[in-house]
């Protein structure tokens, strides 16, 4: 079983980690929390998240955002923080595997190395559903007149999202599994 917050542990400036936003309380804020410690963690736990959902992995935990991000799969995504949420997979293999990270400036790779046994994986994904309203949320703000309010933030709303991995065995038996998650979107912030 291999847990990506065990192995890297804390992001810290210490370690050369750098502030970026992250979503907090329902609205995505920069960067002075604890929390925006860590820019691109979630770029490279989604990446690790799908290397291991086509390698035919067992998913033991994995959380996807609250909020739909347009550049990652969606519901087949995962988000990082600490201590939780955390990437946990293990390896159902019966082989050893290899995980190789490479990057550049403007991309993240991961690579699972091993032997799956010869599973043919493949991705499906249902259409959107149970869509709820907007949360708002109120904020004090001192520095504005007494009676007035402004919104900070727009906010959205949410829906769910089934996903799918079917696999094929050598055998030609096939196995489907099915993930549900509700992103609740971002809150609407009035101050």
């Amino acid at each position: 079983t291999f847990s990506l917050n065990q192995h890297v542990g804390q992001r810290t400036r210490e370690k050369g980690y750098v502030p970026a936003p992250a979503i907090i309380g329902g609205a995505l804020e920069c960067c002075d929390h604890p929390a925006n410690i860590g820019g691109g963690t979630s770029q490279w736990t989604t990446t690790l998240y799908n290397a291991t959902f086509f390698a035919g992995l067992e998913d033991v935990f994995h959380q996807p955002h609250s909020e739909v991000i347009s550049r990652y799969p969606e519901g087949r995504e995962a988000t990082l923080g600490w201590p939780a949420p955390d990437l946990v997979f293990r390896n159902n293999t019966g082989h050893a595997i290899v995980i190789r990270a490479t990057y550049t400036d403007t991309s993240v790779t991961a690579k699972i190395y091993g032997d799956n046994g010869g599973l043919v994986v493949e991705a499906g994904l249902g259409g959107r559903y149970n869509y709820t309203a907007m949360i708002t949320r109120h904020e004090q703000n001192d520095e504005l007149a007494c009676g007035t309010e402004q919104v900070k933030s727009e906010g959205t709303g949410g829906w769910s999202v089934d996903y799918f991995r079917y696999i094929t065995y050598p055998d030609g038996h096939q196995t489907t599994e099915k993930w549900t998650w509700h992103y609740t979107g971002l809150y609407k912030i009035i101050e």
